[in-house]
């Protein structure tokens, strides 16, 4: 149905967690300046939203049996599509094609190593400790962070789970966008600043993306894809174990800033 899938497919052009781990996890990293953080984050999302409606103008432009061409390869379509409208400005077809099928890959390894970047980052967190054991002393190196998200994706890669997978990745997604609104809904609540314009929109993604793993795991459990169950119920956990994390800590929050 339309809804709850819809906001869990539109992502990258509209809300998306994956951004926000970028944001903190490398861009505030590159920034000369505090006071750049606006423009460029902001930006940065009116450009990927510009990207996405670019990306849905190609998916129109091809006739069905155009499309039937492209065998449903998304990137083939994207390509094609792209170079029949750079065509209108001079640009020969197949020119085009090759330029367009260039440029996903470009960003296709860009994103594959920002996303290595921030595996590492996470697992490196995971385990950091002011006074770290042995193990968790090895396990937040560096290296072997990075080795441990590599060999994880490969995994995926070479066992062919990663395309069973991907259809969840839009719930995973959007999770990770509410865990998002509500820490920038705590830190407002306790600098003493309004917080609702990050509270209300990260509950609604939240009850949404509830609904969206609800009708998934009903979805997988008629085409009996149990792997894909198994993780849904999983994030479903996580996001209730958020959801109550998020209303204790709002709660104290609240009294905090009601305390004189």
């Amino acid at each position: 149905p339309l809804f709850p899938l819809l906001f869990v497919t539109v992502a990258c052009g509209a809300l998306s967690g994956f951004h926000s781990l970028v944001a903190s996890g490398t861009t505030s990293k590159q920034l000369d300046n505090e006071r750049h953080a606006q423009p460029i984050g902001f930006g940065g999302m009116l450009v990927e939203s510009l990207l996405a409606v670019a990306a849905l103008i190609t998916a129109v432009v091809l006739s069905s049996s155009e499309y039937g061409k492209t065998a449903g390869n998304p990137i083939g379509l994207f390509s094609s599509s792209a170079a029949r409208i750079t065509e209108s400005i001079g640009l020969p077809v197949r020119l085009g094609t090759l330029f367009m099928s260039l440029s996903v890959a470009a960003f296709a390894m860009t994103s594959l190593d920002t996303a290595t970047r921030l595996g590492r980052y996470a697992i490196q967190e995971l385990f950091e400790a002011p006074d770290p054991s042995p193990t968790r002393r090895a396990l937040s190196n560096r290296y072997l962070a990075t080795g441990i998200t590599v060999a994880v994706a490969a995994l995926l890669v070479f066992s062919g789970s990663a395309t069973e997978i991907w259809p969840i990745f839009g719930a995973a997604n959007q999770l990770v966008a509410a865990l998002a609104f509500l820490t920038i809904s705590l830190w407002l609540v306790f600098i003493r600043r309004p917080s609702l314009f990050a509270l209300i929109p990260g509950v609604f993604i939240y009850a949404v993306t509830m609904a969206a793993l609800g009708w998934n795991i009903y979805e997988f459990s008629r085409k009996e894809k149990f792997t894909l169950v198994i993780i849904s119920v999983f994030l479903m956990t996580l996001a209730l174990i958020l959801g109550v994390t998020g209303v204790r800590s709002l709660s104290r929050a609240y009294r905090s800033k009601a305390s004189p």
